[in-house]
């Protein structure tokens, strides 16, 4: 029980942060957001091929959590003006 109220907190977490931050993505000029689009996806790949990879060189938990983080990022500054009205 305990797992599954830890995984409800943690999802309501992450939801509430990437609803926090694409609001204050749209407050960043838009080559920012292009820059930051344009790092976080190649970090998430390279982070995600060297966790399987490469095991014993690089320890397993910073590249979760570099390849969680730039992913998140991936996809709040993906068409983050989309919506926005002009």
């Amino acid at each position: 029980m305990e797992k599954i109220l830890y995984m409800v907190l943690l999802f309501a977490v992450v939801f509430a942060v990437i609803v926090l931050a694409g609001k204050l993505m749209k407050k960043i000029p838009s080559n920012i957001t292009r820059i930051i689009n344009r790092i976080s996806f190649p970090a998430a790949a390279l982070s995600g091929i060297l966790f399987y990879l490469k095991p014993s060189i690089i320890p397993h938990t910073p590249l979760l959590y570099i390849f969680g983080i730039s992913l998140i990022l991936y996809f709040i500054s993906y068409n983050y003006d989309r919506g926005a009205k002009k």
